[in-house]
């Protein structure tokens, strides 16, 4: 990783059950510096205005900030964007605490996740590696009993401490245009309807 970036973007498509590793364009880059703006240029460079917030078309585009993990003070920053159920427009959660510097040092700047799945699914991100697994056995469950849940299924206390995660509970699982996603028990902020 240099200069703060990893440079690399992992996009999942649930359709397909696809996922792939893509380079991030040095220009896009140098133009939008990490979080929030290179998420909201790629999301609207592949997202149609028209698109409606619950269509398969529509995108969920999850960032880390330019300098998340390398130290600098109060630079522990993701951002999520999609097309807000609640508004329709463009909409940009805030993640804070050690999510955004984790995505990175597993690999990625960016993560796309396109399509729709017919059933929950989990994303596991790891040292460049990526894989989905189903997630019906936590359904109907808070964001918290699903973190703790995942973290005792790991068998291992110190990967437990290790992992972090974006998760959503039953508002986001009954389509609630207000939901919202959690991570380490905080609520992203500004991001209502992202749980969709």
């Amino acid at each position: 990783m240099m200069y703060g970036c990893t440079n690399k973007m992992l996009r999942v498509n649930l359709d397909k059950e696809e996922i792939r590793v893509e380079e991030i364009d040095k220009s896009l880059q140098g133009n939008f510096i990490g979080g929030r703006g290179i998420a909201i240029k790629v999301f609207e460079g592949e997202v149609a205005r028209s698109c409606y917030p619950t269509d398969p078309e529509n995108k969920l585009i999850i960032s880390s900030g330019a300098l998340t993990g390398t130290g600098a003070v109060s630079s522990a920053i993701g951002y999520v964007v999609s097309r807000s159920p609640l508004t329709g427009a463009i909409t940009c959660g805030r993640i804070r605490g050690h999510f955004p510097a984790e995505m990175k040092f597993s690999g990625f700047d960016v993560i796309i996740i396109e399509g729709k799945c017919e059933h929950p699914v989990i994303l596991t991100v790891n040292e460049g590696r990526a894989s989905l697994k189903s997630a019906l056995q936590y359904r109907g469950r808070t964001t918290s009993q699903t973190e703790q849940l995942i973290k005792k299924e790991l068998n291992d206390d110190w990967a437990a401490r290790e992992t972090y995660m974006l998760a959503v509970g039953a508002a986001g699982e009954t389509l609630a245009n207000i939901s919202t996603i959690v991570s380490e028990g905080n609520v992203v902020s500004g991001g209502q309807g992202l749980a969709q």
